[in-house]
C-alpha cells in the first residue's frame, strides 16, 4: 500500500484568551495512491468485476487479448495484490482469479471506474 505524506496546518483556538496559534505539523494522511497498471491490468479487473470468478482461459475469451497479454496483466494485478487465485477443483492444472476482498471497497471500485473509462473511451 503507498501512502502519501501531507504537511498540514493546524489552527488552534483556545476559547478562554481567543487567541489562535499556527502549528504546522506533519502527518501521515491514510491517503491510497492508486497504482498505474496496463491497460490489459485494468480489462481484467473490469471482466472479473463484472463475471466474477474466471479462469485464464475465460478472461482470454472475455477480453479478447492473447494468451501473454494476460498472463502478464494477470502478473501485474498480482503483484499490487488486487486479485486472488484458487485453484480449479474440476481442473486443477488452472486457477480462478478473484477481485482480493481484503482490499478496501472503494480502492477497488476506483480501479472498477477507471477501467470502465478506459473501455469505453476505447468503444468511441
Amino acid at each position: 500500500m503507498k501512502l502519501l505524506f501531507r504537511r498540514v496546518n493546524l489552527y488552534i483556538c483556545t476559547s478562554d484568551t481567543l487567541l489562535v496559534s499556527k502549528l504546522q505539523v506533519s502527518i501521515m494522511l491514510n491517503i491510497y495512491k492508486l497504482p498505474k497498471l496496463p491497460k490489459s491490468s485494468k480489462r481484467l479487473i473490469l471482466a472479473i468485476s463484472e463475471y466474477g470468478s474466471l479462469t485464464q482461459k475465460q478472461l482470454i475469451a472475455k477480453v479478447k487479448m492473447p494468451a501473454k497479454t494476460v498472463r502478464y496483466a494477470l502478473k501485474k494485478l498480482t503483484e499490487e495484490n488486487l486479485i486472488v487465485s484458487q485453484h480449479n477443483l474440476e481442473d486443477m492444472r488452472s486457477m480462478f482469479y478473484n477481485l482480493n476482498p481484503d482490499i478496501d471497497f472503494g480502492i477497488m471500485d476506483q480501479h472498477i471506474q477507471d477501467a470502465r473509462i478506459l473501455v469505453e473511451a476505447e468503444v468511441a
